[in-house]
């Protein structure tokens, strides 16, 4: 029993610490970054703690190609006034491990089990309510822990949420051979994934040219070893989120913020706004699919009103 414990605290711990910082040349991605196993998936988070007691508790899911970077001025607005941050990259995407979990349940229940994971592991504490806030793609994951677990979520924030597919299971037929999956993985690769791309696909989400902080900061987590492949089988596992299956069910507080010059999710809004009318409803003028990046000062003020009122 007590070699076990020698061997847990003096090699296995230390070994983990030191390949985790060589996996990133010597350093973690950040000052606050944190990893977690949830089951067979590693999870990167990050994690920031208020100065002051905190009023509550925040995770912040990422959309599709995004990461913890999507929510850069977060800590910004929201620590100074007590909350407590956990911002998750997602399977495939970010830091975390290279797998492709593109059904939004299954997301969903990892999310939760990650948050059980903080609190039992002390990371978080656990007497204070959770708010849950997703962007795009990864407001389907949330509205479905909101619905599952609404007795320990206080709120949900939904900015330009996004509840459909993304994927293309339609070719799931001809991509059983892994010839012809290797083919996808190299279009992924020098196509969708080129720094040309990139940047384009941040231009039409900004409504503006990225700097290039910006673009890199979206960059070098597609760059990871592994992301292209992670990415296809994430599209052969995407699944989208039935909203009438939970119309009239009791959920907590919603808000939904929406860019005035949205075209990517508008159409998911409304029909989103149509079977949840009494969700609380801002529209960002002249910002377009990242309102929490390019106007961070008026998204971030929605967000900590709706927090004060329901916590």
């Amino acid at each position: 029993m007590i070699r076990n414990i020698f061997y847990i605290l003096f090699v296995f711990i230390p070994f983990c610490f030191i390949w985790v910082f060589k996996a990133f040349g010597g350093t973690l991605p950040f000052l606050e970054s944190h990893f977690f196993e949830v089951e067979d998936l590693t999870f990167h988070v990050r994690l920031f703690e208020p100065s002051i007691n905190p009023r509550g508790k925040v995770l912040f899911v990422h959309g599709l190609g995004g990461s913890t970077f999507s929510w850069r001025y977060a800590p910004g607005y929201l620590l100074n006034q007590g909350w407590f941050l956990v911002l998750v990259d997602l399977p495939a995407f970010g830091y975390s491990i290279r797998r492709g979990i593109g059904s939004r349940e299954k997301q969903a229940e990892y999310l939760w089990k990650l948050i059980i994971t903080l609190e039992e592991e002390g990371y978080v504490p656990k007497d204070i309510p959770w708010f849950l806030v997703g962007h795009s793609m990864g407001s389907g994951a949330v509205f479905l822990m909101s619905m599952e677990h609404r007795e320990k979520v206080a709120g949900t924030v939904l900015i330009a949420p996004a509840f459909g597919k993304e994927g293309i299971q339609s070719l799931s037929s001809i991509l059983t051979s892994s010839f012809v999956k290797r083919i996808f993985d190299k279009i992924i690769r020098w196509i969708f994934l080129s720094p040309f791309n990139v940047r384009r696909s941040l231009a039409s989400a900004y409504g503006r040219m990225p700097t290039e902080e910006e673009f890199l900061g979206y960059l070098r987590p597609l760059q990871e070893k592994g992301t292209s492949t992670a990415l296809l089988e994430f599209s052969l596992t995407a699944s989208g989120v039935d909203l009438s299956a939970f119309e009239g069910k009791p959920h907590p507080p919603f808000l939904v913020i929406l860019g005035e010059n949205d075209s990517w999710t508008r159409d998911d809004t409304n029909y989103f706004l149509k079977k949840f009318p009494e969700s609380s409803y801002f529209v960002i003028p002249g910002a377009h699919h990242c309102p929490m990046e390019t106007h961070p000062a008026e998204c971030f003020a929605y967000i900590l009103d709706f927090f004060s009122k329901n916590i």
